[in-house]
């Protein structure tokens, strides 16, 4: 425990502090540096010192007090404390650590709790992401840096003097609310936009960004409320989570005086109701508005079929949140919305509702975790060529010492990619096989970041381990791509050879499809040569547009993954290109052995596979060998094309055929024909969902469309070996 004096003297710093944050309606930060039984003894007297009982902690369990894990601290967003304690001795998750934060309200105290910040850069605390993150990285100097430079952060080292407190700067002056319920004139203004796309002209689409603890989602359920009071009968609500919406239908069931009942509230007939994004698409709810809440944490693929299928919508999102993401959905999202519903409005709420401005907490997460990180405004760039530009290899020690270059790289990041976040600052910053590749403008344009690409150096395990890895027995963390080949396709030497994998590759929005990507990758390819690689891969959602930028780069598809990605709701695909005579190798063997799982999975797990997307995969993939067919074969399937036989006992020999047709022969076969033999033949699909595609009009066309397209196979069968049989 501390010394009875010295106990007091940091309750009374504390008290001051706190005293302060709450003249300014700010939140103010005390880091507690030393052992971490110290740190615990100060925290837990300090904490008892308060007068409120909204306290949390995480890290290391405390009695009495509401302690969470890093891993649980999401669930803790919706919430509000005065006081929080974040315990670094048990490790630092900045996912964590930005997500808790934004829970603490105006007036309260972070109390930072870390090892000696001389020795933290290489303490041996767990590591809470699954990568290969080591101790002695440069993240936590590079944290350490920007806790020293930020403003009204307080520091108290064990053994250390008393730090005094700054006088106050001047008053921030807080702008008067409006009438109740409005808590700022930016959520009265939501709402109000909110209500005119209910009454408004249909295919409207409101879209809300702002920063954290502005009033998003209570705007969001103020307005429902208001507009069951007046006559709507069903709004619904979508997001990530349902957690993530429990703001929202509080909000609503104040304004209602009533109670929620699980995922629902109901009112005088009309309700309010949570239904996931997968769940929603996959039902027929009609609503008369629905609201898409943390709308960049969704699949943009999900949020363009709710576009499309919803005439009423208002996509909420926050912008430089923990998650680091919604930068990236208001560029790219918008740009669909652009297209697909051009009368689309916008609107940022910019005025703080839980702190007043120029919070000092605030400034801190934007620059310690990136949160503010933009691409790099470009001026007078239309002229700009790629073989203009420069690609550089730089180090991880150059970008802890260059804060500028940093946050216009991870910008270039968060704008392209939905799921930036902090940790992956941690990761950029740490992981020692991460390769780092810049474009930059020249330097009379002012060596702007135009273009950034992750290079993750993978493989290089020996025969033993390789063999655990084709087991299921170990997963090392951090090597996917040889995970894949290995554990997967069934490939020892894909954990064998030295393999590197595009973690991230990202061009300037107003670069895109220009060549850039092409001129960026080419330059990594020729390090690659240089560094007598093996492999070059890279793992995405599959799309059309990305197989094809892929493939164009010289990038084959080798597996197709069963589950979707959380992040792009697409099936993950594996694309490589072989950079040695033993890569050529195993690029042969994992192309044909990833066309076997994927002719045999699309009936069962890929029957929802994209057919656009499923049609490209077999286009690119090898030709088959023709398919083993008896005689009785061939007659099943001339007496299915040219008379009554029916699909169901000419399956057997129908689906040979189709694969061989599909993968081989797309090119003589018209996109219905194919989409035909994908859908029905070979995903199995049930003839009432291949009819929604609208290519028939009913049953009895789609059948002799079957029956045309096998005609069509059957005359591309060489004469040599498939003689017609003979046919009464």
């Amino acid at each position: 425990m501390i010394a009875e004096q010295n106990g007091s003297d940091y309750l009374q710093l504390a008290q001051a502090l706190r005293d302060q944050a709450r003249q300014q309606h700010h939140r103010r930060t005390l880091v507690l540096s030393g052992e971490a039984a110290w740190c615990r003894s100060v925290a837990l007297a300090i904490s008892s010192s308060f007068a409120e009982t909204n306290h949390c902690w995480v890290g290391e369990p405390q009695c009495d007090i509401d302690s969470v894990t890093n891993s649980q601290a999401r669930g803790l967003l919706g919430s509000e404390c005065t006081l929080l304690v974040y315990d670094a001795h048990t490790g630092f998750d900045p996912d964590a650590f930005g997500a808790v934060a934004g829970t603490i309200c105006g007036g309260g105290l972070l109390l930072l709790l870390t090892p000696p910040l001389s020795e933290w850069p290489t303490f041996d605390a767990p590591c809470s992401l699954h990568r290969r993150v080591t101790n002695g990285g440069r993240f936590i100097p590079y944290f350490i840096h920007q806790l020293r430079a930020a403003e009204g952060v307080i520091f108290c080292t064990q053994g250390g003097p008393l730090p005094s407190l700054s006088p106050l700067s001047v008053a921030v002056a807080r702008t008067a609310p409006p009438q109740p319920p409005y808590l700022t004139q930016d959520q009265q203004q939501a709402v109000e936009a909110i209500h005119h796309v209910r009454r408004g002209h249909r295919r409207r689409p409101l879209v809300i960004t702002s920063d954290r603890g502005r009033g998003k989602s209570s705007a969001l359920g103020l307005a429902a409320a208001q507009l069951l009071q007046q006559g709507a009968k069903r709004v619904l609500v979508t997001a990530p989570s349902r957690e993530a919406v429990r703001p929202i239908f509080e909000q609503a069931a104040r304004l209602l005086a009533i109670e929620v009942s699980g995922s629902a509230l109901c009112w005088q007939g009309a309700v309010l109701q949570f239904i996931a994004p997968d769940q929603l698409l996959a039902s027929k709810e009609k609503a008369d508005l629905l609201l898409v809440d943390e709308a960049a944490a969704i699949p943009v693929a999900i949020l363009q079929a709710l576009l499309a299928r919803y005439s009423r919508v208002v996509f909420a999102s926050t912008i430089h949140g923990y998650e680091g993401s919604g930068r990236g959905f208001a560029i790219r999202f918008q740009q669909h919305l652009d297209e697909a519903a051009p009368g689309w409005q916008a609107l940022h709420l910019k005025q703080p509702i839980r702190w007043s401005d120029n919070d000092p907490l605030e400034a801190l997460l934007f620059s310690a975790l990136c949160l503010d990180a933009e691409a790099d405004k470009l001026d007078d760039m239309p002229a700009l060529r790629p073989e203009q530009c420069c690609v550089r290899l730089v180090t991880q020690q150059e970008l802890l010492e260059n804060h500028s270059l940093l946050k216009a790289l991870f910008g270039l990041l968060v704008s392209a990619h939905y799921r930036t976040s902090p940790s992956d600052l941690q990761h950029l910053l740490d992981d020692p096989a991460l390769s780092l590749y810049l474009m930059q403008t020249p330097q009379k344009m002012g060596a702007q970041v135009v273009g950034v690409l992750l290079l993750a150096d993978e493989g290089g395990f020996d025969a033993e381990m390789a063999t655990k890895i084709q087991q299921g027995r170990r997963r090392p963390p951090g090597h996917l791509l040889a995970q894949t080949l290995t554990a997967q396709l069934g490939l020892p030497t894909g954990a064998q050879l030295n393999s590197g994998r595009v973690m991230r590759i990202a061009i300037h929005p107003q670069l895109q499809r220009q060549g850039f990507g092409h001129h960026l990758l080419s330059a990594v390819k020729v390090a690659c040569g240089e560094r007598q690689l093996d492999l070059l891969g890279a793992s995405f959602g599959a799309t059309t547009e990305l197989l094809h930028f892929w493939q164009h780069e010289g990038l084959e598809p080798v597996l197709l993954g069963i589950g979707r990605e959380s992040s792009s709701g697409a099936h993950a695909t594996l694309v490589l290109q072989p950079l040695s005579g033993a890569g050529e190798l195993l690029f042969q063997q994992a192309r044909q052995r990833g066309r076997q799982f994927l002719l045999a999975q699309l009936a069962e797990p890929l029957a929802g596979l994209d057919v656009e997307v499923a049609l490209l995969l077999l286009r690119q993939q090898p030709n088959l060998p023709l398919p083993p067919l008896e005689s009785l074969d061939l007659l099943d399937l001339y007496h299915f094309a040219d008379h009554q036989r029916g699909y169901e006992l000419t399956l057997h020999a129908l689906r040979p055929l189709a694969c061989w047709g599909v993968v081989n022969h797309q090119a003589e076969l018209n996109h219905s024909q194919c989409s035909l033999l994908l859908q029905r033949v070979l995903q199995q699909k049930p003839v009432d969902e291949c009819l929604k595609r609208g290519d028939f009009t009913g049953r009895k066309p789609l059948i002799l469309a079957l029956r045309e397209v096998t005609r069509c196979l059957l005359d591309l069968l060489p004469e040599d070996g498939y003689e017609k049989p003979p046919i009464q």
